[in-house]
C-alpha cells in the first residue's frame, strides 16, 4: 500500500454469523436411517410372488438372481429390492 494510507480494520463478526460458522464445524449428528425393505409398514412388501399381485405392488424379479420374485411397494423397498435381487445374481466362489 501507499504510505499514508491506512486500511480499514475488519469489522468483528456478528453473533449470528459465528454462531453459523460455529455449527459447520462441529460433527453432523447422528440421523435415524429410513428403513427399507425389511422394516417396511406395508403388509405384503417383501413377499414371494408366488399369488396375484397384491395392491399397489410392485413386482421384483431379476431372471439370472438367486433370489425369487419378490412383490414391494413402490419406492425405497422397491430401490432396496432391486439392489438385492442385483447382489444376488453376483457369481459366488468360483462361480464364473
Amino acid at each position: 500500500m501507499s504510505p499514508g494510507i491506512t486500511r480499514p480494520r475488519p469489522r468483528p463478526a456478528l453473533a449470528t454469523q459465528r454462531g453459523w460458522v460455529g455449527k459447520t464445524n462441529r460433527t453432523p449428528e447422528a440421523r435415524e436411517s429410513r428403513p427399507v425393505g425389511r422394516a417396511c409398514l406395508v403388509e405384503a412388501c417383501g413377499t414371494a410372488a408366488a399369488g396375484p399381485r397384491p395392491a399397489r405392488m410392485v413386482l421384483v424379479e431379476l431372471a439370472s438372481s438367486r433370489e425369487p420374485a419378490r412383490w414391494y411397494c413402490a419406492g425405497p423397498c422397491a430401490v432396496y429390492g432391486q439392489a438385492l435381487a442385483e447382489v444376488r445374481a453376483l457369481p459366488v466362489g468360483g462361480e464364473r
